[in-house]
C-alpha cells in the first residue's frame, strides 16, 4: 500500500507560519492540517485529534483507525450512524456527496446540543477505501455561527 497523507485546511486562512499537524503522528496514513492563527490541536490518542477553534465554537476530529474485521462489515451509512450515536447525536438526516483530501466520499450531517445546552451542526465523512485503514473527519460547529453564514450569504 502506498503511503498517503489527507489534506485539510483549517479556516481556509492564509497563514504564512501556520503549525502543520500529522494525524496520526506516525503510519503510512494520515491526514496533514495547516492550522489557522489562534487554532490550537488537542491530541485524543495515538491515532485521533481535534482541531479547536479560538472560540471553541468549531472543533473539528480526524482519526484514522485500522479497518478491522467488525468496521469493514458496516457499510458507510451504518459507520457513520455508529460514530454519531457515539457522539450521543441522532442518527445522520442528510447525506451528501463530498470530498475529503481528494478522495470522493459522503458527508453525513446530523445535529445535537452539547452539554452547554449548545446546538451543533454536525458532519461525519468516513473514508474506508484506503486499504487497512479508515478515516475519519468529524465537522461540528455552533448552529448560531451556521444560520448567521447563512443569512448573510442570502442577502
Amino acid at each position: 500500500m502506498a503511503i498517503g497523507a489527507i489534506g485539510l485546511a483549517v479556516c481556509w486562512a492564509t497563514v504564512a507560519a501556520a503549525e502543520q499537524v500529522r494525524v496520526p503522528q506516525t503510519g503510512p496514513v494520515a491526514f496533514i492540517a495547516q492550522l489557522a492563527d489562534g487554532w490550537t490541536y488537542v491530541p485524543h490518542d495515538a491515532n485521533s485529534g481535534a482541531l479547536v477553534s479560538p472560540d471553541t465554537s468549531s472543533v473539528i476530529t480526524l482519526a484514522v483507525l485500522p479497518n478491522d474485521p467488525t468496521t469493514a462489515a458496516l457499510s458507510d451509512d451504518q459507520l457513520a450512524n455508529v460514530l454519531l450515536l457515539r457522539m450521543n447525536a441522532p442518527a445522520f438526516t442528510l447525506k451528501q456527496p463530498a470530498t475529503l483530501g481528494g478522495i470522493n466520499t459522503y458527508a453525513y450531517s446530523s445535529r445535537m446540543t452539547n452539554s452547554n445546552s449548545v446546538t451543533m451542526n454536525i458532519q461525519t465523512l468516513v473514508i474506508k477505501s484506503i486499504g487497512q485503514y479508515v478515516a475519519i473527519a468529524t465537522i461540528m460547529a455552533n448552529c448560531s455561527l451556521t444560520t448567521r453564514k447563512t443569512t448573510r450569504s442570502k442577502q
